[in-house]
């Protein structure tokens, strides 16, 4: 960074992730700004330029470097914080750029123990709840149930003819090389379910061939119960009463989303006589609301490597637009927006009823789908 690029920033004003110093007076705050914006999505503090706007810049001695590096020193997990020092011409002083990346992964970020978060132009204490959801977020991120070892279970215990046909439908489209060796271990460790030798979770659940009494989550519940009958008709019908592509979606979704930590976690399909309910252990993850889901929302995996691998085979196109898939399918084409409900953690999808289908009348086509309603 030079003396114009800085100017181009000071000449913005201070921001949600622009904050000016007139010198290193103000040490903690600058640290606590700094901590705001680890806790973001990136940001720079300038030391050496006035709240107006002014380049002033700051005198270069050891005692002002120690300073900073003292401040720096106080951060948890440890600050990845890059200095620079940026010379004003016609004078012995610079301004120092303090420049905070955004690394999501290593969030919460404390400084002096203490966490903080950028609102505007303030920097102001992290709320508790926040905090415990980054925390949260974190510990996932690293040692999530699906990348541990999967105790007792070996190469031959996994079912490697689904293994290859994994390796197929992933070269057909063309989401890892063709090249890619047909031994099976090799094809976990390209998947990233094998690491060091040693299978995987996410492995077990994807190619396992004995689940119980260790995997009871591993096992898709199926039953079919007595349920509301409606008065039905006398005529034929030729369509699946539940669209194939929105049933397979929630079908995904339900396998791949579900909470693999919980041993009751398992898939459950109950099929009655007029519905279809398909439920799944799993809250939704830090910042996805219910409501969220039927409109444009960010991607939060709780299963990378199974999601991963689903993604590769094309069984999954893009992340980020299932439930709106499926809403789109189960209304015609059209997205109905409808808040969705949880029950504690666990969630279910119930179809339409048989009754609300539409059906075919002399001279014309059937619309392509039913409705469909999210319940908890």
């Amino acid at each position: 960074m030079d003396l114009k690029q800085i100017q181009s920033i000071v000449a913005a004003g201070e921001s949600e992730t622009v904050e000016f110093k007139n010198s290193t007076a103000p040490i903690p705050r600058a640290g606590e700004a700094l901590c705001g914006f680890l806790n973001g999505d990136d940001g720079l503090v300038l030391i050496g330029v006035s709240p107006d706007g002014r380049i002033v810049g700051q005198e270069v001695a050891d005692t002002t470097q120690q300073d900073i590096a003292r401040m720096l020193d106080r951060f948890e997990p440890p600050s990845p914080v890059e200095t620079r020092l940026v010379p004003v011409p016609g004078s012995t002083k610079s301004v120092f750029v303090l420049q905070a990346p955004r690394i999501a992964a290593a969030r919460p970020f404390t400084c002096d123990g203490r966490p903080y978060h950028r609102v505007g132009t303030m920097t102001s204490r992290m709320p508790q709840e926040r905090y415990e959801s980054l925390l949260l977020d974190r510990a996932h991120a690293r040692r999530r149930w699906e990348n541990q070892a999967a105790v007792g279970v070996h190469l031959v215990d996994l079912d490697h003819e689904e293994i290859l046909r994994t390796r197929e439908a992933a070269i057909r489209h063309r989401r890892i090389s063709a090249g890619t060796s047909t031994e099976v271990g090799d094809i976990l460790d390209r998947l990233g379910l094998r690491r060091d030798g040693v299978i995987t979770q996410a492995a077990q659940m994807l190619y396992g061939t004995r689940f119980p009494p260790d995997y009871p989550q591993g096992r898709l519940k199926l039953g079919r119960l007595s349920g509301h009958f409606v008065e039905g008709r006398i005529e034929s019908e030729d369509r699946l009463p539940v669209p194939p592509d929105a049933l397979r979606e929630v079908l995904l979704n339900a396998v791949m989303h579900r909470d693999c930590a919980q041993p009751g976690g398992n898939v459950a399909i109950a099929v009655f006589d007029d519905r279809i309910d398909i439920s799944s252990i799993g809250d939704l993850p830090a910042g996805i609301k219910a409501e969220m889901l039927s409109g444009p929302h960010p991607s939060v995996l709780r299963n990378p490597l199974i999601a991963e691998t689903f993604h590769r085979t094309g069984a999954v196109e893009a992340w980020g637009r299932g439930t709106n898939r499926v809403l789109r399918s189960a209304s015609g084409g059209a997205s109905r927006r409808r808040a969705s409900r949880r029950r504690a953690a666990h969630w279910s999808w119930r179809s339409p009823r048989w009754s609300d289908l539409p059906r075919r009348s002399p001279g014309r086509s059937p619309r392509k789908s039913p409705r469909k309603s999210w319940r908890s």
